[in-house]
């Protein structure tokens, strides 16, 4: 075992979550493994990455609500019997861009909470937003 901690309890719950959304979106057995072992997927990658889990839930929670969205608009748009490859395509697209969107939120937000900690530790005055500059305080 690493410093990383452990994986056992968040490598189930990903399994689970990962279940159940295979058995909705899938409607069935096979949706639900597959999604288990998506789920078992991502859990080891943030564990071995070591991403805080804090951050990888909403990431990984949005990615699968936007690969929901692309794939149910695009099933929407066609026809009655469905267009299956396009869906698929839609649906990672946008899981795709909503993962790297809310990452890029989340990276941004941790930064200015651990800059603001850490002008707070080294009692500094903490960054503050605008333009203020030397001459124009």
């Amino acid at each position: 075992m690493t410093s990383r901690g452990p994986v056992v309890l968040p490598a189930a719950l990903a399994a689970v979550a990962g279940a159940g959304a295979g058995w909705v979106l899938f409607e069935g057995t096979p949706g639900a493994a597959a999604g288990a072992a998506t789920g078992l997927v991502v859990a080891l990658a943030v564990w071995l990455t070591g991403i805080r889990w804090l951050v990888a839930a909403p990431v990984v929670a949005g990615a699968a609500v936007g690969g929901f969205l692309g794939a149910s608009i695009v099933h929407t748009l066609c026809r009655p019997e469905g267009c299956g490859g396009l869906e698929a395509v839609a649906g990672v697209l946008t899981a795709a861009g909503a993962m790297v969107g809310i990452g890029l939120v989340m990276a941004l937000a941790l930064r200015s909470f651990e800059e603001y900690r850490n002008a707070v530790d080294e009692q500094r005055p903490p960054p503050t937003v605008g333009c203020e500059t030397d001459e124009n305080p």
